[in-house]
Order: C-alpha cells, then sequence, then structure tokens
C-alpha cells in the first residue's frame, strides 16, 4: 500500500521484543519472578527473551497475553518484525536506560 504524501515510516533499526517485555514489566510493576509464577514461563525462558537469545513461539505469547492483556498476535508480531529486521541487516540501537530519563 503507497502512502500518499507525508513521510513514510521506514526506521533503519529494529526493536527486541525483549525491551518491550522489559517495558511492559516496569510499567505493570512485574519482577521477574513475579511473571514466571502469573505465566508458569521458566525464568530461563523470561531472561532469554529479555536478552533476545529466545524466540517467542505461540505457546508464550499465550502466556504474556494473560499477564499483560497484550494480544498474543500483537506479540508475535513484534517477534516477527525482529527477526525480519535482523535478516535484513537493520540494527538494534543500544540505549543507556539511565540516561534517557
Amino acid at each position: 500500500m503507497a502512502v500518499k504524501g507525508g513521510f513514510p515510516y521506514k526506521p533503519d533499526y529494529v526493536t527486541p521484543l525483549g525491551e518491550v517485555l522489559d517495558e511492559y514489566m516496569d510499567c505493570w510493576g512485574v519482577s521477574r519472578s513475579e511473571l514466571v509464577r502469573r505465566s508458569g514461563l521458566s525464568l530461563k525462558l523470561i531472561d532469554g527473551l529479555l536478552a533476545g537469545e529466545a524466540s517467542l513461539d505461540p505457546d508464550t505469547a499465550l502466556e504474556l497475553q494473560k499477564v499483560f492483556e497484550l494480544e498474543a498476535s500483537v506479540w508475535l508480531r513484534m517477534e516477527a518484525n525482529y527477526r525480519e529486521g535482523l535478516k535484513a541487516g537493520k540494527k538494534v540501537p543500544q540505549f543507556d536506560k539511565e540516561s534517557a530519563v
């Protein structure tokens, strides 16, 4: 679909799902151990997602949906966008959370 006028959004970077998950955990006040308890996911998997080392699958997305009330399809699309972006050569920006506040 062509964009009429304006500026199409075409970032040259990708956002890891772990960054989004970390933000949700912060906003909802959910610690890693609380996420383990509420989702039934392993701490190893959660740490892997946060680090961008583990891929999100549909079952995990459904568990995140239960905890954060964000549709599993949205979690899966974020994961797919991230993985596709990496394959396309897009970079992952490095931000210092402390200096961003």
